[in-house]
């Protein structure tokens, strides 16, 4: 006892001493990128597996969601191989936390690959502590991720370890049904996809209690393990289900022939839990044969070796706790590090930002400044043309009433001289025209011109109860005469031609600054009959093409 504790002080202290990273400086990590520290963890994964978890603990902490889609996929995987180095260290819950943590970016990631092994690595651990209908559960849900990813191999494997589960728990039908897709997977041409085709169909037969088939698929997994050159825990594999075979069918000899040569490769390849096994079987063989004294010798073994087992555990699980805890010290600085360099970047990248805000907002506003005067010298410009217009059209008014003169002289002419010559085609387009008011023409010349002047008296007009009844009531005729009239005349109906004449008032009023000066917009438009400011403004826009406002002040200006 007093050796074991003094071997025991003497690891712990070569254990604390060690270096776990050769590089000691953990500023290191910081300036590596993720693909590196990727790189760098898988190098590790097989040979050391301290300093793998380490660099793949500081890739896994980085993750956030503003990464690429390849750096998110590696924080992943680092999840993943973390987890499976915690899993041969026996440190299951350690390993069940890390998976937990990257099923939850798989799943918002869609990376099926990593999914479907981290599910089998959990059903594994259920299959472990014989928890059977977890262990389906997920390598079922670790069978459909591997389908989305299209990896045959990895569904292969699923497949081989949910067989398995299935004939522990004596669910013969369904391990066929999975089994049949197993053997139509053909295309993997993996020496280990041969052994696992005759593993599983050895592990089927022994639940069917079909002995020959079950010896026969359990030898031929052999020849292959020795032919494809597998590892020897495959063949362990076989040996074991072989001696179990004979147990089952009480060949105890034949049963110790095949526990014996797994004790042989147990202690070969340094494999201390199938030794274990195979030993506790071996004593268990013997006793039953009544040869207590190899019996004996066997328990013993078994005794010693499992005790050794759990003191290496005990040992194993003070390193891993000690190692841990260094791991989440120097996560804790790499962190602040990482965070300190990361937050130097994002200021001087705020600060690039803001320049270059700042600088493109002053170009923009230049641009914009040269259009706003483009624009507003091309408005003045073409506001200043329709002023002209508007003026040359209220020049022009006087000749207004010499035109409508002459064409009424005109019009009364040619009816005259023609009178005899349309008396019949009028007669005929009165009967089939319904629509045209039968008017003589000395009323419609008498009509027209009541309208015109009457349409030149301003103070009628620009009252706001002016009409067409008002209009008709000062002719002396009826309002349907004088709608016809006007719309014959002047090729408009009432209300446009009193808009046109009232516009044409404001116009004048709007550039007489003697009388008008002190008129607002509103004022003005009241002046000339409209009782509303937006109707007037909407209105004189139409006929003009700008504003009143705009109108009043180029007058301002010209004047």
């Amino acid at each position: 006892m007093k050796k074991c504790l003094y071997i025991l002080f003497i690891i712990l202290y070569s254990m604390l001493g060690e270096v776990v990273i050769a590089n000691t400086n953990l500023a290191y990590f910081t300036i590596l990128t993720n693909e590196e520290l990727h790189t760098k963890a898988t190098q590790h994964f097989n040979t050391q597996s301290d300093s793998s978890i380490l660099y793949y603990s500081v890739l896994y902490n980085r993750y956030d969601n503003t990464m690429s889609i390849q750096e998110k996929e590696l924080c992943a995987d680092a999840l993943l191989n973390t987890g499976i180095m915690h899993y041969r260290k026996n440190n299951y819950s350690t390993a069940m936390d890390l998976w937990l943590k990257g099923l939850k970016i798989c799943f918002d990631n869609d990376f099926n690959h990593i999914l479907s092994q981290i599910y089998n690595y959990i059903g594994n651990i259920y299959s472990v502590h014989y928890d059977y209908e977890q262990s389906i559960n997920f390598y079922k849900k670790s069978l459909e991720a591997a389908n989305e990813s299209n990896d045959i191999t990895l569904l292969n494997h699923t497949l081989t370890n949910l067989i398995h589960a299935l004939c522990y728990q004596e669910k013969t039908e369904e391990a066929k049904y999975y089994f049949d897709i197993l053997q139509q997977n053909n295309g993997d041409k993996r020496g280990r996809y041969k052994y696992d085709i005759l593993i599983c169909r050895a592990i089927i037969a022994a639940t069917q209690k079909d002995k020959n088939a079950t010896i026969d698929n359990y030898l031929k997994s052999v020849v292959v393990v020795e032919q494809e050159g597998l590892n020897l825990q495959c063949k362990g594999a076989a040996y074991n289900g072989l001696a179990k075979c004979y147990v089952a069918h009480n060949q105890l000899d034949s049963a110790l022939k095949y526990f014996h040569l797994n004790e042989s490769i147990a202690r070969n390849s340094g494999t201390t839990d199938l030794l274990v096994v195979s030993l506790g079987n071996l004593a268990n063989i013997y006793e039953r044969k009544g040869n207590k004294e190899k019996a004996s010798f066997y328990k013993n073994a078994y005794n010693e070796i499992n005790d050794s087992i759990f003191n290496q555990r005990e040992f194993n699980s003070l390193k891993n706790a000690q190692f841990l805890y260094e791991l989440d010290n120097n996560n804790i600085i790499i962190t602040q590090l990482t965070e300190q360099k990361r937050n130097d970047e994002l200021k001087i990248m705020m600060q690039r930002r803001w320049l270059l805000t700042i600088t493109i907002g002053l170009v923009i506003g230049c641009i914009l400044l040269v259009i706003l005067y483009i624009q507003k010298r091309d408005i003045k410009k073409a506001y200043n043309e329709l002023f002209n217009v508007n003026q040359e059209s209220l020049k022009r008014e006087d000749s207004y009433k010499t035109r409508l003169a002459l064409m009424h002289e005109m019009y009364e002419t040619q009816q005259a001289e023609k009178i005899s010559e349309k008396v019949e085609t009028t007669e005929k387009n009165e009967k089939n025209d319904t629509s045209t008011l039968n008017i003589s023409n000395e009323l419609r010349m008498e009509i027209s011109n009541g309208i015109m002047h009457i349409m030149e008296n301003e103070e009628e007009i620009c009252n706001s109860e002016f009409n067409i009844a008002r209009l008709s009531s000062l002719i002396g005729t009826n309002q349907r005469y004088v709608s016809q009239v006007i719309n014959d005349d002047y090729g408009m109906n009432f209300r446009s031609l009193l808009n046109e004449c009232r516009i044409k008032v404001a116009m004048k009023r709007l550039s007489d600054f003697n009388n008008y000066g002190n008129f607002t917009i509103k004022a003005i438009s009241e002046s000339v009959g409209y009782k509303s400011q937006a109707n007037f403004i909407r209105v004189f826009s139409q006929y003009t093409g700008i504003k009143p406002s705009i109108y009043q002040k180029i007058s301002k200006e010209r004047n």
